[in-house]
């Protein structure tokens, strides 16, 4: 099985009411940084800026499980009492995250099947990087994302660990991230969409 193979950590299905259930969404972001794992000791920072946001969510959580089990609950509940703002920033920020890595492996996926994969994957990263988050990030920050960036692992290095090690073919792989990404979308569009119905959507910079 591939790293995105596994169906438990996809991300959650919109239910018919268009919400996204809480639990499995930081579960599959959790997963998203044993992703980033795979990527080096250089990306520790962003590994770590990532779990921070999905803690905060945890946090705000579990304050009260039955009523925050839907993500657009806990905006609302912050829009409406005012009592914190763990899920509006937080929320923000793992979406920008998240976003960040739906670019990049869209990337990943379109250069493979246009068969102009080259090993480095530096390129992509900064493309990615620029076309997300690097709008939201002062002169510094953008920098030093640069150069944690060039230390990526090499295409071929980055196959073997999301293949965990085997042999399986590139076709199983290809076929596994695309369902991975079709789960990831759907999340995208409605958090992009709650974010902006709370006005939680801003262009500071940090």
């Amino acid at each position: 099985m591939t790293f995105f193979g596994d169906s438990t950590y996809l991300f959650p299905a919109i239910t018919d009411q268009g919400h996204i259930e809480v639990v499995q969404l930081l579960h599959a972001s959790r997963y998203i940084v044993k992703f980033l794992e795979g990527f080096g000791t250089t990306f520790s920072p962003i590994r770590s800026d990532i779990t921070g946001n999905i803690e905060k969510l945890q946090t705000k959580y579990d304050t009260d499980p039955a009523t925050f089990s839907h993500l657009e609950a806990m905006f609302l509940d912050e829009q409406e009492n005012k009592t914190t703002n763990y899920a509006g920033i937080s929320g923000l920020w793992l979406k920008r995250a998240l976003e960040f890595i739906y670019v990049f492996l869209s990337g990943y996926l379109e250069e493979h099947k246009a068969g102009k994969a080259s090993q480095s994957l530096h390129p992509l990263i900064q493309k990615s990087y620029d076309e997300t988050l690097s709008q939201y990030h002062g002169w510094l920050v953008q920098k030093l994302f640069s150069i944690i960036s060039i230390a990526a692992p090499s295409r071929t290095g980055l196959m073997n660990i999301l293949c965990n090690g085997t042999n399986l073919d590139e076709e199983q792989f290809i076929n596994d991230l695309q369902v991975y990404l079709d789960s990831l979308s759907s999340n995208l569009e409605v958090f992009k969409s709650l974010l902006i119905e709370y006005n939680l959507e801003n262009n500071d910079k940090v």
